[in-house]
């Protein structure tokens, strides 16, 4: 039987490896409907007249009653929805506690392109149940004491993109055009992958997001408060991606698509489970790329030789990559269970720009100074691998007793160029740099959880982290006339860096 079931695993990942071949991976947002139209409103409670903070907004096409966008209202019960085509829509309104209210239709069209909604008064559900069983799907915002959680799963218009477009949808949470990701304001935030920290998150935040295929992405935790389980890093607070698992039995499975002109997005997912042993496995893959223009003018008024100044530039970029996840639990019984997962990002950024600069004492016909070409390509590979063991009481299920191992670590690797040429097309300069850069971590940790009332919970535990970080850059110059590179001794830059703490 176990024989069979990787089998299976085997031929997933090989079909997924093929599809992305294929198709090619892919980064950015999923592309919104092209329109003009805008929807905006505020959630209320009927009753009180208090905002109704992170209220789930959906936008349906009327006809066909099928979702198109969506949002989360903000602290104070506001949202928008913007670029919406020319359609008649509904909007529908909903939080946990309340009755769901469906307003419309709405028309969009070039006479009507703006619709303010005002107040949407959301009634409170106080229908009473007794010895009944309610089941039904989680709220796509959950507020709890110590954090608010975003089950990005549950949001249609978080499909494709990567972790950075379900970040810029999630409550107190920011994320800038670059990627950089903040929480209230602040930057000095932690990002953890499924509890655990991940060396692909050490040396930029905004590069790593972009890495993890939002298909993959179960929920995120924001956590505001966080408990002594975790380190010291991220005052601003602590940002948890928890990816996909399932407990489903038997053999369950899906592959997401999305391609455009800008961007395409590959996903699949494969769970296994038969009595008390699972497997999961996540397999997604991006490609993104992009073109632009730059020309910048400028005059010197303190000077009068040469004192005009203009530059054009002509950009590229590209990049895609691959995140793949594969998981194994095991119940031992109901109260003992351990869990193995591995996870190996994969991405290739490049980014190729060319500029060229004039400067001279006539603003309409300025002599040619030099074109400059640069070409940089950075390449980044992880590895995350986990064991953990967790215990549950008989009197009090909040009880809990956990121990894990981790072993992480990311290699790095950035190739820069720059050439010079004169106005012939002539080289006269060239520099070279292969940057290279890794970061390893290994953690063992032990904790304990024991709740003294509903409101106060105790906790404790022992860690021990062993890291180490390494970066070398260097910088070569072509001697052009023997055509050898000559290393920059100046500029080169070693950093070893080893941090054991228990």
């Amino acid at each position: 039987m176990i024989r069979q079931i990787w089998g299976i695993l085997a031929v997933c990942l090989t079909t997924a490896l093929l599809a992305q071949a294929q198709f090619g991976p892919s980064m950015g947002a999923k592309g919104k409907p092209p329109g003009e139209g805008k929807i905006q409103g505020i959630v209320v409670d009927s009753i009180t007249g208090e905002p109704v903070s992170f209220a789930s907004i959906v936008i349906q096409e009327a006809l066909e009653r099928r979702d198109v966008d969506g949002s989360i209202a903000d602290e104070k019960g506001r949202f928008s929805i913007v670029e919406l085509k020319n359609a008649r829509y509904l909007v529908i309104a909903s939080f946990l506690g309340y009755q769901t209210k469906i307003l419309g239709p709405f028309k969009i069209n070039k006479d009507s392109l703006e619709h303010q909604l005002g107040e949407i008064l959301l009634a409170p559900n106080a229908t009473l149940l007794s010895e009944v069983e309610v089941v039904g799907a989680k709220d796509m915002v959950e507020q709890k004491i110590d954090r608010i959680i975003y089950n990005a799963s549950r949001d249609v218009t978080s499909r494709g993109g990567t972790a950075a477009d379900v970040l810029r949808r999630t409550p107190l949470l920011t994320v800038d055009l670059e990627g950089n990701v903040s929480m209230q304001g602040s930057s000095n935030i932690k990002v953890l992958i499924n509890g655990k920290p991940s060396t692909i998150m050490s040396s930029s935040i905004a590069d790593a997001v972009k890495m993890i295929p939002a298909d993959v992405i179960d929920r995120v935790e924001v956590i505001t408060s966080p408990g002594a389980k975790y380190d010291a890093e991220g005052t601003g607070g602590i940002i948890n991606i928890v990816t996909k698992t399932k407990k489903i039995q038997g053999v369950s499975g899906s592959v997401n698509m999305s391609a455009g002109t800008k961007s395409s997005n590959l996903g699949t997912n494969l769970n296994i489970r038969m009595g008390k042993i699972g497997f999961n496995t996540n397999i997604g893959g991006f490609y993104w790329r992009g073109k632009g223009t730059s020309e910048i003018d400028r005059e010197n008024l303190e000077i009068s030789t040469n004192p005009y100044y203009r530059q054009e530039g002509k950009s590229s970029n590209n990049g895609g990559g691959l995140f793949a996840q594969l998981s194994a639990d095991y119940d031992i019984d109901a109260k003992n269970s351990l869990v193995f997962s591995a996870r190996f990002p994969l991405n290739r950024f490049a980014n190729d720009n060319d500029l060229t600069t004039y400067t001279g004492d006539d603003k309409g016909q300025l002599p040619f100074l030099f074109r400059r070409a640069s070409d940089v390509v950075f390449r980044r590979l992880g590895t995350d691998l986990n064991l953990d063991y967790r215990k549950t009481f008989d009197k009090d299920s909040d009880k809990e007793f956990s121990m894990s191992a981790q072993y992480s670590y990311t290699d790095r690797k950035s190739d820069y160029e720059t050439d010079q040429f004169s106005e012939s097309g002539a080289l006269n300069y060239r520099e070279v740099s292969p940057n290279l850069g890794s970061d390893r971590e290994i953690i063992f940790a032990a904790d304990y959880l024991h709740p003294l009332s509903k409101a106060v919970t105790a906790e404790g535990g022992a860690k021990a982290i062993f890291r180490n970080v390494f970066s070398d850059i260097f910088y070569d110059t072509l001697d052009l006339a023997s055509q050898q590179y000559l290393r920059d001794l100046s500029r080169n830059n070693t950093f070893d860096y080893d941090q054991n703490v228990a």
